[in-house]
């Protein structure tokens, strides 16, 4: 997480995002690369279940992140809002002598709300990279039913 903001400015995944192949940059990302090399020794079966894995937490960071914009963006604006509608001579008074608390936790705020976005954009992005790996290594997405007897998938990874 601590490259985010370097992969935001400079990765190839993130400037292809702007023309019509979105893989390729995908495809040629160090980060894509370093997954493809840790995905290359598994079996078929230990690669789709990693893939489960990244789906399940690209899905688990995207309900985290609805409910921090609602939280964090549509409950203080409506609420502020809200106050300035019912009471303004009160919402401005508390603008005016709170506008240095007020910058500064609009300002915590939105950068909380950056960071759990950020996260959720790296879990689709790793969960689209191991789905590419997939396609690239030629394994089906379905299970075969004399596959489900492997054994657990290691933590190794």
């Amino acid at each position: 997480m601590w490259r985010m903001p370097f992969d935001a400015m400079f990765s190839r995944a993130v400037w292809t995002l702007t023309g019509s192949d979105y893989v390729w940059g995908l495809r040629h990302d160090p980060l894509s690369q370093r997954i493809f090399d840790l995905m290359h020794p598994l079996s078929p079966s230990d690669m789709r279940r990693l893939m489960m894995i990244a789906r399940l937490n690209q899905r688990r960071h995207e309900a985290i992140s609805r409910w921090t914009a609602v939280a964090f963006v549509t409950l203080p604006l409506s609420l502020g809002l809200a106050m300035e509608q019912l009471q303004p001579e009160l919402f401005r008074r508390f603008v005016e002598d709170w506008d240095i608390a007020t910058f500064n936790s609009l300002l915590i705020i939105g950068l909380i709300v950056a960071y759990i976005l950020s996260c959720a954009w790296r879990a689709r992005q790793i969960a689209s990279v191991v789905e590419l790996g997939l396609i690239e290594n030629a394994v089906s997405f379905e299970t075969d039913q004399e596959e489900d007897e492997a054994s657990p998938l290691g933590t190794e990874l």
